[in-house]
């Protein structure tokens, strides 16, 4: 893998296995582009980046949400 000094998707499925939830990366971005439970920003070269303050947002909103649709 790849190491950016910005927040990548990769690196907030990584936390979010940590948090016990391991989701992919199309339900990552099905949950961000068709749900817009969540925005990150798309940087020139195309990659989906966050600062760490919305990384700590976008896993607590995931695991809510995730939490919902197992209950």
């Amino acid at each position: 893998m790849r190491h950016f000094n910005f927040i990548t998707v990769g690196k907030v499925l990584e936390k979010l296995k940590v948090e016990g939830i391991e989701i992919s990366r199309p339900t990552f971005m099905k949950l961000m582009k068709e749900e817009k439970l969540f925005q990150m920003r798309k940087t020139a070269n195309g990659w989906w980046v966050c600062s760490p303050q919305e990384m700590i947002l976008i896993v607590q909103l995931i695991k809510h949400n995730y939490q919902q649709h197992i209950a």
